[in-house]
Parts: structure tokens; sequence; C-alpha cells
């Protein structure tokens, strides 16, 4: 039996992840606080910004999401 272990998803080091929320804000995704720390709540803006970019919805403020964002 194979055991699936689920790890944080990293961002990287080019991704500045207080940029990316204050950008998710001003485009009026809400999140909280601008904070550096992807929580529940910036993880559900940043969703809801992939729908309607129309990319692949998964929570994570990858390399392609910060970009586009950006």
């Amino acid at each position: 039996m194979s055991v699936k272990v689920s790890l944080p998803v990293q961002t990287s080091d080019a991704i500045d992840v207080q940029a990316a929320q204050k950008r998710l804000a001003s485009l009026s995704y809400p999140l909280g606080s601008a904070d550096g720390t992807i929580g529940p709540l910036t993880r559900s803006a940043i969703r809801d910004f992939q729908d309607a970019m129309g990319e692949p919805v998964t929570g994570n403020l990858d390399q392609r999401t910060y970009n586009i964002l950006m």
C-alpha cells in the first residue's frame, strides 16, 4: 500500500507574495491583509483570479499566475 504525502506548494524566489496580495486586492479580490503569507483567504482570491483568467484553478501562486497577475 502506498501513502500519498501532501506537501505545501512553495513559491519561487521571484514571486513576491505581498506584492501579489496587494495586486489582487487592487483588483477587488478580497483576501484580508497583505501580510506576505498565503492563507485561506489569499488562496481563495488566487483561485477566483485564476478562474476569471481562464487558467487552471489551483489556488497556488505559481510563476504563471504571478506573471499574469502582475
